[in-house]
Parts: structure tokens; C-alpha cells; sequence
């Protein structure tokens, strides 16, 4: 359906204000994502990560093997035997007296027994041949490595292992960088869980989604804001909330390894809310028809790009670059647009979704741990930038069998056990009363009504727009627009009333009436 350029407020304002919002927002963006490296993982700083690791076949209650060992990659491979040993060498320099102990830290979908240097100092869990026999233990843990075992130079650390119940068969990942715990050698710590430090992003973020989702709650209960698009808007900032919280939930809880498949799968239940509800408000935003078909669609790509990968990271992060797409793809058909403000709102919304793509191309490790909760705060931003209704009707004039228009020209109202018919031009102001309208009339006469206000102004002519949620004026009645506190505005009409306007609608009231005032203008000088 394509709407009345009339239907828009033009794009107004200073640029140099628009362009610093907008560098501030980028530049928030940029500190959300280096908070990680603001707020360590870990207090020790040390951080010995292996240089070298090897895998063979093994029993759940012997030692470690003597032979059998082959080269062995430190990411998401496959565990050739039920029970497997993985040795790994790290290089510790010189312990000096008064240096911290030192402690194996252990995170990843296993349940394992630890050995250094060829002495058993512990375990996650307990690996087991079958899946009966073992226990699944958390899915991060802390060893403390006794002193008399470090030596300088290398050292040895084989785990016995068993991963029988992980979500995706046999496949596990075991690897550690400056930031992450894997399998990696630092200060002990008695802390056995992840840093929330290392999930400072999307803890922060976690905060923004709940303002800004209480700022457009709070102008849809005032009347402010076009229900649709907000309503769909919440809905996104509703899914990146599931997503975050799904992660935090790591450093919360220091869950049995097993459950680390339902935490990935709410996630990705996040994800896949995410691409259904952008892809359906970019739909809305484009003003085509069929929301629920295209955000249904869009569901079904996420789903579709999420069952391409492997693992649960990848899953998660393909459906939320399926979403970024979809919606890229629809939103581009309000760019041409020749209303201002909708080509500018889609523009903005189109290139804060890009930036989540890029982020997306670092990998899908960094992606879900903080690249995409410092990407998605221009998306934040856009999303609660104001989305006002149009002043003109709500809805537009429906048509007869006959073809004519059903715009009325005057109201029936019962009053003194009768009806009183008042045609339009009479009629100054229109007020919500619950169940009741009040119609204040040019005389200054004022008459109640059993009618709703919304579908009412369905059926108004253009000459009376819809200034408040609870009030409807006539535009050749309002004589000056006055400014009060606050950021409020009313405004007076030919009587001495006054009406409340909506801070969202004040700017095309006035566009309205400069529209107006040059109309008179061209027709008195061509009188």
C-alpha cells in the first residue's frame, strides 16, 4: 500500500546534532567491545597456553598410555575411541619464591581425569568407558598444581577423558587463547567458573535491551508511538536479551557439561526469534503487506543457515546473519522512497544491521561472546528512535459497494432523548472520555457520545488531525501552538481552549499548518 507523502513528517533538524549521536553510538560500540580486555578473566595474568598436543586410545581408570599417541588439532576434532588420552606440552619459565601457585584450568564438553608431569592431581567429573559409567562433573574446572610437580621448561599435562554426553556426538573442543579458558596453565584461582569479566559485553548490553525496551513500553502506555513498528522493535530487543542472557548464564552457573547443549539451544532459540522478528519489522517498516508470512519465511532461512553448521556457535550466528539479510533485502525497497523520513529511518536501520554482519565475518566465537552485543547497540538505537503515527486518520477512508468513500461530513449525536446531526465545520475539537467522545463545538457548546475516538478518526477528513492519543482537533480552529515545561506542547484554538499534542506529533502539526497558512496565502493573492 503506498501511503501520502502528507502521511510523513519531513526530516528535520540540525545534521551536525544527527552526526555526533551518531559517532557517539559508534564509539559506545567500539568500548562495549573492548570491554572483555578492560575486565580480565582471570586476576593472575600469567596464562601459559600448550604448544603442543597429541591424543591416543585409553582406559577411563588406567594411567595414561605409553604409546599410541599421534598429532592432534586443538579445535573441534573428533575423539576416535570412547576414551581418549590427550597430552599437551607447556613451557613454564623459572619459579621464583613468593610466585602465585599455579593451577590447570579445564573448561569444554568433557569429563576428565588430570595428570602433570605423571602425577594424577585431580578431575572434571569422571570419564567413563560407557556412558553410564561416566559422571559428567562441570563444565569448567580448576586443578591446583602442587609445587614440587613444576619444573622449568617443559611440562606435561595428559587428561584421561570421555565426552559421551554431548549434544553432538563425539565432536568436542578443547583450545584456550589470552582470554578464554580451554586447556591452559595460570595463577590457581579457586573461582571454577567463567569471569563475568570475560562477559562484560553482553552483560552491559543485557542492561541497554532492558532501558530501551522500558523507554518505547513507556511511550506506547503514553500513546506515542505507532504500535506496529514499536511493538515489533520490542520484539527484537526481546531476542538479543535471550541471547545474552544465555550467555552470561556461563558465569552465573558452573553447569554439568551436558547442560551446555540446552544453554546453546535457548540461544539459538534467540537467534532464530531475532531473524523472525527484524525480518518482520523491516516488512512493517517498508509498509508491504504480509508481516506474519515474511517473518515467517525469514524463520525459516534462520533455521535452514542454522542446520548448514556443525556446531552450536556457528548454528547460533548463521541465523542471526540469515536475519541481518532478510531484512537488508526487504528494507531495501523503502530506500527510494520519496518520504524523508522513511528512507532515512530504513537507511539507518539497513546499515546498523550491516554492522552486525561485519562483526559476524570475525568468527563465530567472537561473534557470540561480545562482537555482537558491541555491534548491536546502532541497532539499539535505532530501534527506540521515535516512530510516530501519522496525524492524518489512522486508517484510510474505506469504500462503499457503490464506490464512494465513506468520509463522513457530520456526526449524529444523541442528546435530549433525541438525535442532533453537527455537521463537521461546527465542530472545533473531539475528546476521549473512556467509552465516550466530547465534542467541543465552535460555539463553545460541548456534547457526550457513546463512540470510539480511533474509529472515529477513521472516518474524519483531513481537515481534523489526531494530536494525542485522547484528542483530535481541527486544523483551521488551532490558532497558536504554546510550549510548556518539560518538553510538552498544547495547542489553542479560535476558543481559548487548549489541547495536549504528543511530542512525536508536534513537528508534523506545525508542518501542517505552515502547509495551511501558504494554501490561504495563494488563494487570497489570486483572489
Amino acid at each position: 500500500m503506498h501511503l501520502a507523502a502528507s502521511e510523513w513528517r519531513p526530516l528535520s533538524g540540525p545534521i551536525l546534532p544527527k552526526l555526533a549521536a551518531v559517532a557517539l553510538v559508534l564509539a559506545a560500540s567500539l568500548v562495549v567491545a573492548a570491554t572483555p580486555f578492560l575486565f580480565g578473566e582471570r586476576d593472575g595474568g600469567l596464562h601459559y597456553v600448550m604448544t603442543n598436543l597429541e591424543i591416543a586410545p585409553a582406559q577411563a581408570d588406567a594411567a595414561p598410555p605409553r604409546d599410541g599417541w599421534r598429532p592432534f588439532d586443538d579445535d573441534f576434532q573428533s575423539l576416535d575411541a570412547p576414551v581418549t588420552a590427550l597430552r599437551a606440552t607447556f613451557e613454564l619459565p623459572a619459579r621464583a619464591p613468593g610466585d602465585p601457585p599455579l593451577g590447570l584450568f579445564l573448561a569444554g564438553e568433557y569429563a576428565a581425569r588430570a595428570f602433570f608431569n605423571g602425577v594424577e592431581i585431580g578431575a572434571k567429573g569422571w570419564p567413563g568407558d560407557t556412558a553410564a559409567d561416566e559422571q559428567t562433573g562441570p563444565v569448567d574446572a580448576v586443578l591446583r598444581i602442587p609445587e614440587e610437580l613444576v619444573g622449568t621448561g617443559d611440562n606435561q599435562v595428559v587428561l584421561v577423558l570421555s565426552a559421551h554426553h554431548r549434544t553432538l556426538g563425539r565432536n568436542f573442543s578443547i583450545h584456550a587463547t589470552a582470554q578464554r579458558s580451554g586447556l591452559a596453565i595460570d595463577a590457581y584461582s579457586a573461582r571454577n567458573r567463567r569471569s563475568i569479566g570475560y562477559y562484560a559485553a553482553p552483560l552491559l548490553m543485557l542492561v541497554v535491551y532492558a532501558g530501551a525496551g522500558f523507554a518505547l513500553l513507556l511511550r506506547l502506555s503514553r500513546g506515542e508511538e505507532a504500535s506496529g513498528e514499536s511493538a515489533l522493535a520490542l520484539g527484537v530487543l526481546a531476542a538479543l536479551m535471550v541471547i545474552a542472557g544465555a550467555e552470561i548464564f556461563r558465569a552465573a552457573v558452573n553447569y554439568p557439561y551436558s547442560w551446555h547443549g540446552v544453554r546453546m539451544g535457548a540461544q539459538l532459540l534467540g537467534a532464530t526469534g531475532f531473524s523472525a522478528a527484524i525480518a518482520a519489522l523491516a516488512t512493517k517498516h517498508a509498509r508491504l503487506g504480509g508481516v506474519l508470512a515474511m517473518s515467517s519465511a525469514a524463520l525459516v532461512v534462520a533455521l535452514a543457515a542454522a542446520a548448514l553448521a556443525s556446531q552450536f556457535d556457528q548454528r547460533n550466528t548463521n541465523a542471526v546473519i540469515a536475519g541481518c539479510i532478510c531484512a537488508i533485502a526487504i528494507l531495501a525497497r523503502s530506500f527510494s522512497r520519496p518520504h524523508a523520513e522513511a528512507a532515512a529511518l530504513g537507511a539507518a536501520l539497513a546499515a546498523a544491521l550491516a554492522i552486525i554482519l561485519i562483526a559476524a565475518c570475525f568468527g563465530a566465537k567472537e561473534f557470540l561472546d561480545r562482537l555482537l552485543y558491541a555491534a548491536s547497540l546502532p541497532l539499539t538505537a535505532v530501534l527506540v528512535w521515535p516512530r510516530p503515527e501519522p496525524l492524518r486518520p489512522a486508517q484510510p477512508a474505506q469504500e462503499d459497494p457503490a464506490g464512494e468513500a465513506s468520509v463522513i461530513r457530520h456526526v449524529l449525536i444523541r442528546a435530549q432523548g433525541g438525535q442532533r446531526v453537527v455537521p463537521l465545520p461546527e465542530i472545533r475539537a473531539i475528546r476521549a472520555d473512556g467509552n465516550y467522545v466530547e465534542y467541543e463545538l465552535s460555539s463553545g457548546e460541548r456534547l457526550s457520545d457513546h463512540a470510539s475516538l480511533s474509529e472515529l478518526a477513521a472516518r474524519l477528513p483531513d481537515a481534523f488531525v489526531r494530536v494525542h492519543r485522547s484528542h483530535i482537533v481541527r486544523l483551521d480552529a488551532v490558532t497558536r501552538i504554546r510550549t510548556r515545561g518539560g518538553g510538552r506542547h498544547e495547542a489553542e484554538l479560535d476558543g481559548g481552549a487548549r489541547v495536549p499534542v504528543s511530542r512525536s506529533r508536534i513537528a508534523e502539526l506545525r508542518t501542517l499548518l505552515e502547509a495551511g497558512a501558504g494554501q490561504n496565502q495563494r488563494s487570497s493573492d489570486e483572489r
